[in-house]
């Protein structure tokens, strides 16, 4: 296994490719709440992959496994509820129920996502590191910045997980994720 990190943030403490507002983030879903091409299959080897690196870390990097959509505004509501009906990775909750598992007063309801976690974004890189370093594991490598050719890392491996989304490659995709 090879780990490559664009370098971490000291002002963020992880990785300045993850993404500020969903790093750490684990579900199949895009942000229009569609099932993203292979997210059932990537969420289960991620879910694999998390196992892994806390086993080798010996320590937990899941910080919660309760993910939370709130709904913006009624139509917002409405979407999300839309989607909840439509999809077994979605469960609507109601404004108490949501303002329960939120912690929050007031609110206008919003979506679970199941089988979704966050893991925290810095433990999972040490842990990450410690599977890579363990026997067999493999090795870690550091690039900085962007990644200048995706393909050749493609190439060199059996599977790839970008933990940058996509946008970490939107400048080269070309047909590298066509779907």
């Amino acid at each position: 296994m090879t780990v490559y990190d664009g370098g971490s943030s000291p002002a963020l403490g992880f990785s300045r490719t993850a993404s500020a507002v969903a790093g750490g983030l684990l579900h199949p879903l895009t942000p229009s709440l569609k099932l993203a091409w292979e997210g059932e299959a990537a969420l289960r080897e991620a879910d694999a992959l998390v196992a892994a690196a806390e086993a080798a870390a010996g320590e937990t990097v899941v910080a919660t496994d309760v993910v939370l959509r709130p709904a913006a505004d009624a139509a917002d509501a409405e979407q999300l509820r839309r989607a909840a009906a439509a999809s077994p990775w979605l469960e609507w909750l109601d404004a108490g129920a949501f303002a329960e598992a939120a912690g929050r007063p007031r609110s206008l309801g919003g979506a679970r996502y199941v089988g979704g976690k966050v893991v925290d974004p810095k433990a999972y890189l040490a842990a990450l590191a410690a599977l890579a370093a363990a026997p067999g594991g493999g090795a870690v490598a550091r690039v900085a910045g962007d990644v200048a050719d995706p393909r050749a890392i493609l190439s060199a491996h059996d599977a790839v997980v970008v933990a940058g989304g996509a946008a970490a490659f939107a400048a080269r995709r070309g047909d590298l994720f066509p779907e």
